[in-house]
C-alpha cells in the first residue's frame, strides 16, 4: 500500500506492528523533471526489502522482497535528499536503510504481507542508528590511528564524538578483526604446508612463489586500511592450475574513495572471503599505493 503521500496517514483498521529490516536491495529511482526539460530531482527510490514483522500477541514472521517506493534517504549512496523528505538534507552522515532497525508499521488484517510503513518514524529511528554507527566507526578509526583516523574525521565532520562505550566496543571490534586475521593466516599456512605441487610447471611455481613473497613484503611494510570488495573478475588465466581473478577493492583515501586491484589465483575456499560486498583488510605498498596485499 502507498505510504509516501503528503500527509502519510495510516490506513484505518490495520494492525499496529514493528517491521525490522533484514536486508534491502535497490531497484530504481523516481525523478521529478525540472521545467523546460531541465535535469530532474530524485524524489523517491524503489527497494526490495525483507522485513521481520512483529505484531503484538503474534509470532514474528518474515515478508520477503517487499518491493515498494521508498524515501530517498533509504539509499546509502544517496547524495542529496538525505533528510526526512526528498527536498531536505541531513548534514550528518547517513547509512541508508539499516538492517536490524525496527520501524513502526501497520499490517493489513486481511493480508499479513501488505504493510504500511511509517517512514517519518522510520527516519527518526534511523537517525539514532546512524549516529550510533558513525560514533562507533569513528572510535574504530581513532584506535587504528594514522591515516584511518584522519579519514574517519573527514568522512563525517558533523558527527558526535565517540563515548567511552563506543571506544570500548571499538576495541572489541578491532580485537575480533585481529582474531579473524590470525585464523585466516593460520589456515593459509596450513593449506600451503599441506599442498602438493606434483605436476605443477616449475616456471609457474617460481612465478607463484615470487607473487607470494611480494604479498608478504607489502603485508609486512605497507599501510593498513579497510576496504570493501566491489568486483571479482575472472581473467581467463590460470596459475599453478588455479583460476586467476582480479579482485577490485574500494578504499577511502584523503581525496575520497578509490578502487585498487590485485590479481590472485583463487580457489573456492579463499574466494568466499573476498566475495563482493565483503569488508577486508588491505595493505598499501609504501612505494606504490596502487599495489596491495589483502587478508
Amino acid at each position: 500500500m502507498g505510504d509516501l503521500g503528503l500527509l502519510r496517514n495510516p490506513p484505518s483498521g490495520w494492525l499496529e506492528a514493528v517491521a525490522v529490516v533484514i536486508r534491502s536491495v535497490g531497484a530504481a529511482t523516481w525523478t521529478q523533471e525540472g521545467e523546460g526539460g531541465a535535469p530532474g530531482v530524485e524524489t523517491s527510490s524503489r527497494l526490495a526489502v525483507t522485513w521481520e514483522v512483529r505484531v503484538p500477541g503474534r509470532a514474528p514472521y518474515v515478508v520477503e522482497n517487499d518491493e515498494r517506493k521508498v524515501p530517498t534517504w533509504t539509499i546509502e549512496t544517496q547524495v542529496g535528499g538525505t533528510g526526512k523528505r526528498w527536498y531536505k538534507v541531513r548534514l550528518k552522515r547517513t547509512y541508508g536503510l539499516m538492517p536490524g532497525v525496527g520501524v513502526p508499521c501497520r499490517v493489513n488484517p486481511k493480508d499479513p504481507l501488505d504493510l504500511w510503513i511509517d517512514w517519518d518514524a522510520a527516519y527518526r529511528n534511523h537517525e539514532v542508528a546512524w549516529d550510533r554507527k558513525a560514533a562507533l566507526d569513528r572510535a574504530v578509526a581513532d584506535q587504528r590511528g594514522g591515516f584511518d583516523k584522519v579519514v574517519g574525521r573527514l568522512a563525517n565532520p558533523f558527527g558526535v564524538a565517540p563515548t567511552d562505550a563506543d571506544r570500548a566496543e571499538a576495541a572489541e571490534v578491532l580485537a575480533a578483526e585481529e582474531a579473524e586475521l590470525a585464523v585466516q593466516k593460520a589456515a593459509a599456512v596450513e593449506a600451503a604446508a599441506g599442498a602438493t605441487w606434483a605436476g605443477v610447471d616449475k616456471d609457474e611455481k617460481a612465478v607463484f612463489d615470487a607473487m607470494a613473497a611480494e604479498l608478504q613484503r607489502i603485508h609486512a611494510t605497507g599501510r593498513q586500511v579497510t576496504g570493501r570488495v566491489v568486483a571479482v573478475v575472472p581473467t581467463g588465466r590460470t596459475l599453478v592450475g588455479v583460476e586467476v581473478k582480479r579482485i577490485e577493492v574500494e578504499i577511502q583515501d584523503l581525496s575520497g574513495p578509490r578502487v585498487v586491484a590485485l590479481e590472485l589465483p583463487l580457489q573456492k575456499g579463499p574466494a568466499k572471503r573476498v566475495a563482493v560486498g565483503k569488508e577486508i583488510s588491505v595493505w598499501l605498498d609504501p612505494g606504490d599505493e596502487n599495489r596491495i596485499a589483502i587478508a
